[in-house]
């Protein structure tokens, strides 16, 4: 009998190799009267494959051997945005910042609409203290996902160190309008209530956030300095107590809690400290 494969009529040829290793598994099978394995062809590697494994490896802080797979998936692809978003997300992680605006100019030139892109762009910035740019970035990753807690965090957080402070109370809004039991998103709160002159009801916002985060050293500090703004001394001295406990040795906490041992005067500026002074 001639193996189909052979066959002059190309119609009754087997349509696939998969076919082809039937019909010889069936042959062996016949004439050994026993099961035959045939040995299995090496599937094709694609960059999905170094993709999800670089993924892997990012998510276990394996940062150098998931750079290494993104780049052998960039290799086998180099038109897709995903890849690049996602090597100079690691790249941010080595903070290789440089770097990682390059890739992620790649990859806003093949996906615009990733908010992603723009976030990860706008922390390559800020920690290259390049805040214009920073913020352009944080904009356009704020309007493409008005509703992200992180980047809705991010933007906010540069607004306010650019003393934009009403439009970042606005994108703080936005995010805890999605999770309004983010600590992170409630500290900026705070804070920016207290730049905005309202220290009871930035007390109010850190105390609410403290029952999510109770060991989130902002939030104490935020909490003693809205007390102070208050000129409620003792809860001050406990707020900077609580948050020594969580980071020994903070020279402004221990100048703030000097202060409230001995206040200034009634009438007098307190003096400012922390983050209040950035926002």
């Amino acid at each position: 009998r001639s193996l189909a494969c052979v066959e002059h009529n190309p119609a009754d040829r087997p349509s696939s190799f998969e076919a082809v290793r039937d019909e010889l598994s069936r042959i062996l099978r016949k004439r050994h009267h026993r099961e035959v394995r045939l040995p299995s062809l090496p599937v094709p590697v694609g960059a999905d494959y170094w993709n999800n494994k670089a993924v892997s490896f990012h998510a276990l802080q394996r940062h150098e051997e998931a750079l290494q797979y993104y780049e052998r998936a960039l290799l086998l692809d180099l038109q897709d945005g995903d890849l690049w978003q996602n090597k100079g997300a690691v790249l941010v992680s080595l903070k290789r910042f440089e770097e990682a605006i390059e890739s992620l100019n790649r990859a806003a030139s093949l996906s615009p609409a990733d908010s992603d892109v723009w976030n990860n762009m706008g922390l390559a910035h800020l920690e290259l203290r390049q805040l214009d740019s920073a913020l352009g970035c944080f904009r356009k990753a704020a309007h493409l996902s008005p509703r992200d807690p992180l980047v809705c965090k991010n933007f906010a957080e540069v607004l306010c160190e650019q003393g934009q402070v009403e439009e970042a109370m606005e994108w703080i809004t936005k995010g805890l309008g999605n999770d309004d039991r983010n600590p992170a998103l409630l500290e900026l709160k705070g804070f920016a209530l207290l730049a905005l002159r309202q220290p009871q009801q930035a007390s109010e916002c850190f105390d609410d956030a403290l029952k999510i985060a109770p060991r989130r050293f902002g939030l104490w500090k935020g909490k003693a300095l809205a007390h102070e703004r208050l000129r409620q001394f003792g809860e001050v001295l406990d707020a900077c107590d609580r948050a020594l406990e969580l980071m020994p040795g903070d020279g402004e906490l221990l100048t703030l809690k000097a202060n409230a041992v001995a206040p200034a005067p009634t009438g007098a500026a307190p003096p400012v400290v922390g983050e209040a002074a950035d926002v």
